[in-house]
């Protein structure tokens, strides 16, 4: 996965703010049929199912230390659950 990094944003008070937009690819778009470029071939399903990819995913986001999180693809009922 490639990560490209900004230089921190300035702000009014000449701190820095930083910001993270990250995609956590939704269940729903992994293994489409019909759809083959949401085949993952390079991927073993391990790492597809959310079960296996939350808490990498919550550690990468915490890790980076970021000031403001955007997050992409997010699925409320997954994440309602698994992440009380």
């Amino acid at each position: 996965m490639s990560r490209v990094r900004e230089p921190p944003l300035p702000t009014a008070a000449g701190g820095q703010i930083s910001v993270l937009s990250y995609n956590l690819l939704a269940p729903c778009y992994v293994r489409v049929h019909g759809q083959p470029w949401n085949a993952y071939a390079h991927c073993q399903d391990q790492w597809l199912e959310w079960k296996g990819r939350q808490d990498k995913l919550a550690s990468e986001i915490i890790a980076l230390n970021a000031d403001v999180v955007c997050l992409q693809e997010v699925v409320y009922e997954e994440r309602a659950v698994d992440w009380r």
